[in-house]
Order: C-alpha cells, then sequence, then structure tokens
C-alpha cells in the first residue's frame, strides 16, 4: 500500500490498496496490540464507499479510520478484535465492580467461608 503522510493524517494514494506493508510480524506482538493498534489506515468515506469491500478485507488485519470532511466519522474493524476489545471492555467492568465491592465496609464474606458454603472444601 503506498501511503502519503500529510501533517498527522495518512492519505492513501490511487495504489491505496495494492499492496499492504508488514511492519511488525504478528507473531512478535504482543496481544494488547490488538486492542490498541498503532498504524491505522486512514482513507475518507467518500473513497471508501467506492471501495467499500477493499476497505472490509484491510479491516481484518488492521482498524481502517474513515473521515468526514477531514474529521474522524467512524472507525471499521474485523468482528474478531471488536469481540477482543469488548470483551476487555467487560473484564474492565468486572474489575471495577469488584473494586467497589471490596471498598464497602458491610458485612463481607470471607473467601473460605463462601468457599465452604458452596462445598468447594
Amino acid at each position: 500500500m503506498k501511503l502519503k503522510a500529510k501533517s498527522d493524517r495518512v492519505i492513501i494514494t490511487n495504489a491505496e490498496f495494492a499492496t499492504r506493508p508488514k511492519c511488525l510480524d504478528s507473531r512478535h506482538r504482543p496481544i494488547i496490540d490488538n486492542l490498541y493498534n498503532i498504524l491505522m489506515v486512514k482513507i475518507s468515506v467518500s473513497k471508501a464507499r467506492e471501495r467499500l469491500s477493499e476497505v472490509v478485507e484491510i479491516a481484518q488485519t488492521e482498524p481502517v479510520e474513515l473521515e468526514l470532511y477531514g474529521r474522524r466519522a467512524a472507525v471499521v474493524i474485523s468482528p474478531s478484535q471488536y469481540d477482543e476489545m469488548l470483551e476487555a471492555l467487560e473484564e474492565s467492568h468486572d474489575v471495577t465492580a469488584f473494586d467497589i465491592a471490596l471498598a464497602e465496609e458491610e458485612n463481607n464474606i470471607p473467601w473460605e467461608q463462601v468457599k465452604r458454603d458452596l462445598g468447594w472444601l
């Protein structure tokens, strides 16, 4: 893919979807990079409309940011990346709820007692 940088945005040229640069081999990338990609293809909504199938294809390996009048309008990501992000968000909410529950000063039941009550011991 032939990309040209223009200020803080990446402008995709006419050969936009011809090839795909491999900057990092996915085997060497930490799992967290799947949630926070550094590289992102940016394309205008009108160009994306013309080449939707190619945008969807690229979104399988990295997010594609759609711009409308030079501003972020949407991001296209793969279903698997969406699922990972949703799972991470749910985990974050669970951790927050757990921390709030631990901070409460009410009658907390010790973990060992809970395990005994459930028959785990």
